[in-house]
């Protein structure tokens, strides 16, 4: 199935029951007192094409922002993302990776996650190219309100995982209180939603795959839990502040 996705604005993502219970995303610090997150989704857009190049369409991006791109891929597991630029005005925004791919070699799946910080204005797409032509699984969300400089965290992986009906995605422990947390799966079977009580939200699931996100108010220990079919699965997990 070919997946063809423009951006929507955060009013039109799938609401993954944010505001109940802490299943996969839980607060490790006892009576910490929660502060209000400076993160805000602006947009997301996602693409499903085989190929060595693949272009995801997203709304202007604004001044300042965070653009996270999550690729997953299902056809030669030693291919890699080679780039990932954008259109902005005046030349691409750089984009580096956060070193978090992670590997499922029974099913050839893979998942990197790259980023762009204190971006330029005016991207309406975001182009990633591989090593090979391969079947692409790409999520691009744009976030408002990141620190402007060292802005990647932290991250963790979890690779060549058993067959089982829950995946939980590695944890991460941001290093300040308020922190972007992404986490994405790829499963052998099919993911069929987020955990019942999970406070992360997700985002469109692409060909049984899918990446969630959690504006995180207070230390802890944090990562997605997603429903499967019975199947190995791999997984990254990231934090942002």
């Amino acid at each position: 199935m070919d997946f063809e996705g423009g951006w929507t604005a955060t009013g039109d993502v799938p609401d993954a029951g944010a505001d109940s219970g802490t299943s996969g995303a839980s607060g490790k610090s006892g009576d910490a007192e929660a502060t209000e997150s400076p993160f805000a989704l602006v947009q997301q857009g996602t693409k499903e094409q085989t190929s060595k190049t693949v272009t995801i369409a997203m709304g202007q991006t604004g001044t300042g922002n965070l653009i996270v791109v999550v690729i997953g891929q299902g056809t030669n597991r030693d291919t890699t993302v080679t780039s990932i630029v954008d259109d902005a005005p005046g030349g691409s925004n750089a984009y580096v990776s956060t070193r978090q791919r992670s590997i499922d070699t029974a099913d050839v799946n893979t998942l990197e996650i790259w980023y762009a910080a204190n971006i330029r204005p005016g991207a309406t797409s975001a182009t990633v190219t591989m090593q090979d032509s391969v079947r692409v699984m790409a999520w691009v969300m744009e976030f408002s309100g990141p620190s402007k400089s060292e802005t990647f965290d932290t991250g963790s992986v979890l690779n060549n995982q058993p067959r089982g009906t829950t995946i939980i995605a590695p944890v991460v422990i941001p290093s300040t209180p308020t922190a972007l947390v992404i986490s994405a799966a790829m499963s052998a079977g099919e993911i069929s939603e987020l955990n019942a009580g999970s406070p992360f939200q997700r985002l469109p699931i692409v060909s049984g795959n899918n990446v969630a996100y959690f504006f995180a108010t207070k230390p802890g220990s944090y990562s997605a839990v997603w429903s499967s079919e019975n199947a190995t699965w791999n997984a990254s997990t990231v934090a942002f502040k």
